[in-house]
């Protein structure tokens, strides 16, 4: 099990963060557990950028479609809505700026068309890197970002990132590397106007679904198929223990109250099925992955937003019990803390921890960048 002996408070001002595309804030949580500070959050989705400011309560949030926004509206936002001034006057430039643009267009589960407009998202990131020029830039995305379907777009990006002046680095890494027990690969592209950036080293311990869920509670027999709050008993385990240190929970959590918690109602034949089902095997009718304790989990993926359908995306069968995940167990299984809350809502909770950054893996990538920052 990783220890949180090597978190440590810098004693110098921090850096200040722009995060576009925030999310839920996986990628934010991360950053500032490695040291930096978000000065501004924008996020377009209006439940997310809600759940996002629940969360960080300290954090202005800006909800905003990044391709109707200009580095002076950004500023500008940054500036009136910082109650600290830590964005000195409306012409500050900020040391960093981070976001995953959205990847569906991207994803090999999906239409993959070159056309998406989904795909103008890394256009946009590149297009505010360019105008705010800020020290250094973090952008996260699926692999198959690389594919050559999408060079035309994807090469020209990179390219008119070199001409900002950029040391430009491409990562791909692993979240199952950096103590998430999910195989999770992504790429990002780091770039700096100093010096190069080395990727974050490997971890050699393995966390494993065993480690993330087993002092969670059985839900089984609770009546907690519309329930979300679970009042929990006992002492957590290990590997949420070092959450909590490493992500400082807020003062006013209860650690005995687990948000999340809400059972799927399954046919009395699925849960035949699934008691059936292997672990570490696929579930031949749904379809769906069948943890095992001693393995790391699969992709987490996000689903369908509300406008074409809401639906959850597939959600692997617990390795105990037969029934599918828990937007609570799937948090612990992105490294996500016990008091970081998602939506109440099924598949709103899973699509938000779908589509965020790791924050152990976050928190990685943000130790790398904080040496060259100060």
């Amino acid at each position: 099990m990783p220890h949180p002996a090597d978190f440590s408070i810098p004693t110098h001002p921090q850096p200040q963060v722009v995060s576009l595309f925030a999310g839920v804030g996986g990628l934010d949580l991360g950053m500032e557990a490695a040291g930096l500070k978000i000065a501004l959050a924008v996020e377009k989705d209006p439940y997310t950028a809600a759940q996002y400011r629940q969360n960080f309560p300290n954090t202005p949030v800006l909800c905003a479609d990044i391709a109707q926004l200009s580095s002076q509206e950004i500023l500008n936002s940054a500036f009136e809505m910082q109650s600290d001034r830590i964005i000195a006057n409306r012409n500050s430039c900020v040391d960093l700026v981070v976001g995953g643009p959205s990847c569906q267009g991207f994803s090999r589960i999906g239409k993959r068309d070159p056309s998406d407009s989904r795909n103008q998202g890394v256009f946009h990131f590149v297009r505010l890197v360019g105008e705010l020029h800020p020290r250094t830039f973090v952008m996260e995305n699926v692999t198959s970002m690389r594919d050559e379907r999408f060079a035309e777009l994807i090469n020209n990006c990179w390219q008119q990132l070199l001409s900002y002046g950029y040391k430009v680095q491409e990562w791909r890494l692993n979240a199952s590397n950096y103590g998430v027990p999910q195989s999770r690969e992504r790429l990002f592209w780091v770039g700096c106007l100093d010096t190069e950036i080395a990727a974050p080293a490997p971890q050699q311990h393995r966390v494993t679904v065993y480690d993330a869920l087993t002092d969670l509670l059985p839900l089984e027999g609770l009546n907690r198929l519309d329930k979300d709050i679970l009042e929990a008993e006992g002492q957590p385990g290990k590997y949420s223990q070092y959450l909590n240190t490493i992500f400082i929970p807020p003062t006013n959590w209860n650690p005995h109250r687990l948000t999340g918690c809400t059972l799927t109602d399954h046919s009395p034949e699925v849960i035949e099925r699934f008691i059936t089902a292997p672990n570490g095997e696929i579930e031949p009718i749904s379809r769906l992955y069948r943890l095992d304790y001693q393995k790391q989990c699969t992709t987490l993926r996000a689903g369908t937003p509300s406008q074409q359908g809401g639906h959850t995306a597939p959600r692997p069968i617990h390795p105990e019990h037969p029934r599918v995940i828990t937007v609570r167990e799937a948090a612990r299984l992105s490294s996500f803390p016990d008091w970081f809350q998602f939506h109440p809502t099924k598949w709103r909770g899973h699509r938000q921890i779908g589509n965020a950054v790791p924050p152990l893996l976050a928190r990685a990538v943000g130790m790398q960048l904080i040496d060259a920052l100060t």
